[in-house]
């Protein structure tokens, strides 16, 4: 009678044992996706229709396209750095043989500290830079995040831009192709 009792615990055991390694398993192999952030995808859009728009508004009124485009890159360097996106932008706007890109990104300005006798708080300022330059010739490549963004200029006006978002381990891309 006491080698069948003996059995039984080894048989328990083995099972507790083979329950403890399938639960460690399966916690292991979890994995959490996170959709894009709202405001960053709407601005994306915004960004995709607005820039078109840019380039009619030019066209029809004979305005300086450049002056154009410089000037909506600086309102959405101000509306970005008045939200609380922090996102890097690139604009490129130009034909096959002349080209203006506008680099928007932020810039820490150091950090800030409030002492309020036993609380201490710091954080981060940023202010958003403009920085636009001229380019001469049809194929731009730009790389951010580690990846090269191919660009190829027709003849005609074309209007661009790629815009990243990097939020802890998670980095987020939009530009006009994946609209």
């Amino acid at each position: 009678m006491k080698r069948g009792k003996k059995a039984q615990f080894y048989i328990i055991g083995a099972v507790i044992i083979i329950m403890a390694i399938i639960g460690l398993a399966s916690v292991s192999n979890y994995i959490i996706i996170k959709k894009e952030p709202a405001k960053f995808m709407s601005l994306g859009e915004t960004m995709n229709l607005e820039g078109q728009k840019i380039i009619e508004y030019g066209k029809y009124n004979e305005k300086d396209l450049d002056s154009v485009t410089k000037e909506f890159s600086e309102m959405m360097g101000q509306y970005i750095g008045e939200t609380d996106e922090k996102v890097d932008l690139v604009i490129i706007h130009g034909n096959s043989s002349n080209a203006q890109v506008t680099v928007i990104s932020k810039n820490s300005t150091g950090a800030i500290t409030i002492n309020a006798g036993v609380t201490d708080f710091t954080t981060e300022s940023f202010r958003y830079n403009l920085n636009t330059t001229t380019v001469k010739g049809n194929n731009i490549s730009i790389t951010l995040l580690n990846t090269t963004y191919p660009l190829n200029l027709n003849q005609d006006e074309d209007f661009f831009f790629i815009m990243t978002k990097s939020d802890g381990f998670n980095k987020y891309v939009r530009n006009k192709k994946n609209q």
